[in-house]
């Protein structure tokens, strides 16, 4: 039995509602690893990072290092033996010798000037392949999220293509949308 136009409507705010809410974090699911952050940070509060690595079957030695965005400091928390090497503003994880999934994390903390948006980068090695750290990469100051913002524009598209593959299976069956 065919939905309701007003059941596939509620179907696809729950699909999308579903999508918004994994985010970036969906690449979880792969191999490599993926930064989880808040999607806006206060100057001057203590922000938490967790990042969750899934080894490739096989693989003897992961490494680990994340970089917060220039200027913040106070790196603490720092989980699994991991420490801050200030030199080079990186937070370092000692090799982990297993392919077993894990999540690390650490704290930091923006500097009271901090606005706008900002990076953070990293990347993690198997057996010596590094590849960058995949998931949340940037934070914003409080503000409202204007609908350009890359957040509002990630929303939009998965709208317009929810919405493309309502018409293109209404097309495929030779049949309206709603009649």
């Amino acid at each position: 039995m065919e939905p309701s136009c007003g059941e596939t409507g509620k179907r696809i705010t729950a699909g999308l509602a579903i999508l918004v809410g994994l985010g970036t974090t969906a690449s979880a699911f792969a191999d490599g690893a993926t930064r989880g952050l808040p999607t806006v940070y206060e100057s001057g509060a203590l922000l938490s990072v967790s990042i969750e690595i899934v080894a490739p079957p096989g693989t003897g030695v992961v490494g680990l290092e994340d970089v917060p965005p220039s200027g913040w400091t106070n790196v603490s928390n720092i989980s699994d033996g991991g420490i801050y090497d200030s030199a080079n503003q990186k937070v370092k994880w000692p090799p982990f010798f297993s392919n077993l999934s894990r999540t690390v994390g650490y704290d930091v903390t923006p500097p009271g000037a901090a606005v706008g948006v900002q990076c953070f980068t990293g990347y993690v090695s198997f057996d010596g392949n590094e590849e960058p750290t995949a998931g949340d990469d940037c934070v914003m100051s409080p503000a409202a999220v204007p609908a350009t913002s890359a957040p509002g524009l990630i929303v939009t598209g998965f709208m317009l293509l929810a919405a493309a593959a309502l018409v293109l299976r209404g097309a495929a069956q030779r049949k309206p949308l709603c009649p």
